[in-house]
């Protein structure tokens, strides 16, 4: 499985990891899952975003998940959010490292003016001493793009845990 290399690097170091995606559905169903992952959140909308997240580290956000002016705006502005998404869920979840994701898996799901830009998503990895960030271009298949976007999310967190201890095996995927 993709996230072999990364549960094995979590797992030698007794790190842990939190996780947060909106539209790709992060896969973690691996063998010692449990021993490594600390929790996750689901931010689907901005409702989602609302509900889940401090009032306080929103205000400070500025709302950049709802800045609709071009799809290059848009996209800026989910860099911002999902990096927040990870430094938000790596403190609240206590964990070591945490990768989010969020973005539009299909470009129908966007409004109309932001659809020529396509599917696409964000995935930030956050941890000691790295944080990182990724724009990761979608086709036209929704299941496809969750499954590229949830790859894409490992193939960072292998990158990172890679580059913390310079070990090049572990961002093999």
């Amino acid at each position: 499985s993709a996230a072999a290399g990364p549960a094995a690097g979590l797992l030698s170091r007794q790190e842990s990891l939190a996780v947060v995606e909106s539209s790709s559905g992060l896969r973690t169903s691996v063998p010692g899952a449990s021993r490594f992952l600390s929790g996750s959140l689901t931010v689907y909308s901005a409702n989602a975003a609302k509900a889940l997240l401090p009032k306080d580290l929103l205000h400070q956000l500025g709302r950049p998940e709802q800045n609709y002016a071009s799809p290059e705006a848009y996209r800026s502005s989910k860099e911002t959010f999902t990096l927040f998404l990870a430094r938000h869920a790596r403190e609240r979840f206590g964990a070591t490292w945490a990768v989010a994701e969020a973005g539009a898996a299909e470009a129908e799901s966007l409004p109309k003016r932001l659809r020529p830009g396509g599917a696409f998503s964000v995935v930030a990895v956050v941890g000691p001493g790295i944080e990182r960030v990724r724009l990761v271009e979608g086709g036209a298949s929704r299941e496809a793009n969750m499954w590229a976007f949830a790859l894409a999310g490992l193939e960072l967190l292998g990158e990172c845990l890679a580059t913390r201890n310079n070990v090049t095996g572990l961002s093999k995927l």
